[in-house]
């Protein structure tokens, strides 16, 4: 392995020698960040080239950041998918591709990449270990730092109800509940907790932004009496993909004749009519998705967010052409577990506001 270097001079080095490949996407180099300063430059370099030998290694010790060069870019790939999220150190790794800097000097910035942090509780060394400490991020109390919400997916879910039109269907979907208080604010919460990790899980696992991504289908088991969730989805992401919201509390009136796409009203008000949000009043079980999936389909989703659907039934019913991305929060009991399936990535939202925030990400990779 290389020797680690430190001297300011060479900073950047490994920036400036990155091999991309055709996508501009990825590289046989990656930089790692939120690495905590307790942990030695060896143990670094250990963890790193246990997955392939690294040909280069690079720290710089100002900022904390570490650059790691491996033989190609399938390798670097291995990497980021296996690291990226690692918890080492009791703190969450950030990985990602090296693509080097733009005709300004500035970074260039993957399109994968993602932004939401994701946050833990952490011992700290502290003086005040006997009261608490409250900030805009955290609880300290006897030298444990408790991550708070910031309000972050109510943020969003505002900019999204300024963004519709008076008369779209959507508006009273998503402020119907508003003056009810805690309530609303979790189930707000835990659907833009899926919006997000969707976000993740694409770019963690395609290495793609969702824009890039067409003909995608997302089944969302669970959804409750009104589809909350896959329609937080709709507004988040490209047109050419299509949401399935399933539940057999849904208030479906009727079906549509000219589109066969159920519709969900709201207090007898203006029925929700939408190409891309299609209702199923009825149990996962009983769900066609053979007739459902659109022969242009490249992924499926599936999201059950403390869901009492029985996850397993449905995946295994889903064709094995296709990438399929299991996400998952679970309330109670072991329905949305998928057995025998890669976990790629689990982590607690403390964004939502219940108990139940820990999140899964499935994933298992088409076969044809």
């Amino acid at each position: 392995m290389a020797e680690t270097l430190t001297c300011e001079m060479s900073l950047g080095r490994l920036r400036r020698q990155i091999s991309v490949d055709e996508s501009g996407q990825k590289s046989d180099t990656i930089y790692v960040t939120g690495v905590p300063k307790d942990a030695l430059v060896e143990e670094v370099q250990k963890l790193f080239s246990e997955l392939h030998p690294v040909v280069d290694f690079e720290w710089d010790q100002r900022l904390n950041k570490y650059w790691v060069k491996y033989v190609g870019v399938n390798e670097a790939t291995d990497a980021v998918v296996k690291l990226h999220h690692r918890l080492f150190h009791r703190s969450f790794l950030n990985v990602r591709f090296e693509l080097g800097v733009d005709f300004n000097g500035k970074p260039i910035v993957s399109n994968a990449s993602h932004n939401t942090v994701v946050r833990q509780i952490i011992g700290k060394t502290s003086e005040n270990d006997l009261k608490e400490v409250y900030s805009n991020r955290h609880i300290e109390v006897c030298g444990q730092l408790f991550p708070i919400p910031t309000g972050m997916y109510l943020s969003r879910m505002i900019n999204v109800v300024k963004s519709l039109d008076r008369k779209d269907p959507l508006l009273e979907l998503f402020t119907k509940d508003c003056l009810k208080g805690s309530n609303y604010s979790k189930e707000i919460t835990e659907a833009m907790a899926m919006v997000d990790c969707t976000e993740r899980a694409v770019k963690l696992v395609l290495n793609q932004s969702p824009e890039q991504l067409e003909y995608v289908d997302v089944f969302v088991l669970g959804d409750g009496k009104h589809p909350l969730c896959a329609g937080c989805m709709l507004t988040q992401f490209p047109t050419s993909w299509v949401f399935h919201s399933i539940d057999p509390l849904l208030q479906v009136q009727h079906v549509a004749p000219e589109t066969g796409i159920a519709a969900h009203i709201l207090d007898n008000k203006q029925p929700i009519y939408h190409e891309r949000l299609h209702l199923f009043k009825g149990m996962s079980q009983d769900f066609p998705i053979e007739n459902r999936i659109r022969s242009l389909t490249k992924v499926v989703i599936v999201i059950a967010c403390h869901s009492h659907a029985p996850l397993q039934e449905f995946w295994n019913r889903l064709p094995s052409d296709q990438v399929r991305i299991g996400i998952t929060m679970p309330c109670c009991s072991d329905y949305s577990e998928l057995h025998h399936q890669d976990l790629v990535f689990e982590f607690d939202d403390f964004e939502v506001y219940s108990p139940k925030r820990r999140i899964r990400v499935y994933v298992s990779l088409s076969k044809s």
